[in-house]
């Protein structure tokens, strides 16, 4: 236990000595669409989202769409690298909102620290573990460097666990490092820097044609995982419950429109992704077919069976997790109020 308060504190320290320990996102002012015009004053909030991948595109398209004004908020919109650091921004203020991976709320509970999941977007992990051609089994995976994101991310946490179905021992049998954001993984993987990594569209759909093996699908395993999740404070509900209230609506909106407009939404990922829209229209394709499409909640209740996974997985590393509940994690009373109000029905209809 007085490892993992240290290691929040050390992080908290951090961010108090650095208060633009949050870098903005290079898209944040200048949005694809003009906002849309409201009558009534914006109330200003941070929001933080914790990796450069398709699965975070939700808020950066009611960003870019001005869907966060339609509801009255004027957002600030921070990327940061990985969800420790995420997590970090929230529990020190930096940030009021944050969207990040569901483990990052395990450890910090875990922690004894206010965080609490009201959304889950994204419920499985729609991701590969990908090889170069040359290794075609697992047990050509020993002894072979893996590269994620920082320790704590969802794709550092996911490759852990990827390994351990696999039957192999994380930091034994395979070598794992810290490379960066799934850009920079695939760059290091093409540059020969690391032999494995876990990637999703719209990287895997090239990474397919160059041949590389698919040694480890969570897609076809089927493992209740909750990848991308909406984290907040139980101090920030009952203090400006408002404030969670118009982002949900905003999210919830988002997450229709982008159903209904698959231009729009691979031309948001392709910016905030850095790629090309013609160029890369193949893989932008492949992203919206197979993550946006059919893997974003329409109604984005954070699911329990896999909030579960994270916390048994978590005990291992973290044996404070092993008296958490996925109830104590979740306050699904907004997403309920905007149900019993008729306000999601009204978004699902159009």
């Amino acid at each position: 236990m007085k490892k993992y308060i240290l290691i929040l504190l050390v992080l908290l320290l951090a961010g108090c000595a650095n208060p633009a320990v949050a870098t903005p996102a290079p898209a944040v002012t200048q949005p694809i669409a003009a906002p849309t015009k409201t009558s009534m004053p914006l109330t200003e909030v941070n929001v933080c989202y914790s990796a450069a991948t398709t699965t975070q595109a939700v808020p950066w398209y009611a960003f870019e769409k001005g869907i966060f004004e339609k509801y009255g908020l004027k957002v600030n919109l921070i990327q940061m690298q990985g969800g420790s650091k995420a997590m970090t921004a929230l529990i020190s203020k930096n940030a009021s909102i944050c969207q990040m991976s569901g483990n990052s709320v395990v450890n910090a509970v875990a922690a004894g620290q206010d965080a609490v999941m009201v959304a889950g977007i994204y419920n499985t992990y729609p991701a590969v573990l990908a090889a170069k051609p040359g290794i075609k089994t697992i047990a050509d995976l020993r002894g072979k460097t893996v590269g994620t994101d920082t320790a704590g991310s969802a794709s550092e946490v996911a490759t852990r666990l990827a390994l351990q179905k696999m039957g192999l021992q994380p930091g034994t049998d395979v070598k794992i490092i810290e490379v960066g954001s799934e850009p920079d993984r695939v760059a290091a993987f093409r540059a020969g820097q690391i032999d494995a990594l876990l990637t999703a569209a719209p990287y895997l759909h090239s990474l397919r044609a160059e041949g590389v093996s698919e040694l480890f699908d969570f897609g076809k395993v089927g493992l209740p995982y909750v990848h991308t999740a909406i984290i907040t404070t139980r101090k920030f509900i009952a203090s400006d419950r408002p404030i969670v209230v118009s982002f949900m609506k905003a999210m919830v909106e988002a997450i229709s429109l982008m159903k209904a407009d698959p231009e729009g939404t691979k031309q948001v990922i392709a910016k905030y992704l850095g790629l090309d829209p013609v160029v890369n229209a193949a893989d932008l394709a492949d992203a919206y077919d197979n993550i946006v499409l059919p893997l974003i909640e329409d109604l984005p209740y954070p699911n329990l069976d896999g909030l579960q996974t994270l916390i048994t997985f978590t005990i291992d590393s973290n044996p404070d997790a092993a008296g958490i509940t996925p109830q104590q994690l979740v306050d699904t009373s907004i997403l309920k109020e905007l149900e019993d109000s008729g306000f999601t029905a009204s978004i699902l209809k159009k």
